[in-house]
């Protein structure tokens, strides 16, 4: 479960970052016009629905193969409710905002009850180290959001289409290069590489087989 989520994190730090930056540009100079922006706040809140989806769904595949089947389907049943309560009570007064707002509080219900229910009734401890290792994930996030919020102006410039691919390629992929060398020494980054590379290994091999028949 720490493996995936730990990989899950690598992407969604990166491609929440490469939406949080390229979004305005693309909507307003590259498609329909500054007309058309919704606003960063609402784009903040579009990328952070994205992150705790992505970091969330690992969790979500224990519980689906760990037999808890009861649990899924009442927190299906709240978190839908919740969700439209929350978004509907909330876009009267912040638009499009409230309702990813209303949104992000379900995924969030969502996450927190998986973590508990799954560590226990399956594996019967304490999910205390899982939660903190979350919560560095989102801390680094966020501060790789405002760092690429920082330097999008600067790499986007005047605009046009080979610096929005230059902006995508900087924002995307700057974070994954520092949580890279933020975990280069860590455990959970090794094992990544091996389990990687011994897939890639093995299919290799399995090739080689297929085509010496």
């Amino acid at each position: 479960l720490r493996l995936s989520t730990f990989l899950f994190f690598l992407l969604a730090a990166s491609a929440g970052c490469g939406v949080y930056a390229a979004a305005e540009p693309f909507v307003g100079d590259l498609w329909l016009g500054p007309d058309y922006l919704l606003g960063t706040s609402v784009v903040g809140a579009c990328v952070a629905n994205l992150f705790l989806m992505m970091l969330s769904t690992p969790i979500s595949m224990a519980m689906g193969v760990s037999g808890l089947f009861e649990q899924e389907r009442n927190l299906a049943v709240i978190s839908a409710i919740l969700n439209m309560l929350l978004s509907v009570g909330m876009v009267k007064r912040w638009g499009i905002f409230g309702v990813l707002a209303g949104t992000f509080v379900a995924y969030l219900v969502q996450m927190c009850y998986r973590i508990y229910a799954f560590y226990r009734y399956c594996i019967d401890r304490s999910g205390r180290s899982y939660v903190v290792e979350l919560m560095q994930y989102l801390l680094l996030g966020i501060a790789e959001l405002a760092l690429v919020r920082m330097i999008a102006q600067a790499v986007y410039g005047r605009g046009g289409i080979l610096r929005f691919f230059l902006l995508c390629l900087v924002s995307a992929g700057l974070p994954l290069a520092l949580n890279l060398i933020v975990y280069c020494k860590s455990q959970r980054l090794r094992s990544m590489f091996a389990l990687v590379f011994g897939k890639m290994l093995r299919l290799r091999g399995g090739s080689k087989k297929m085509r010496s028949r």
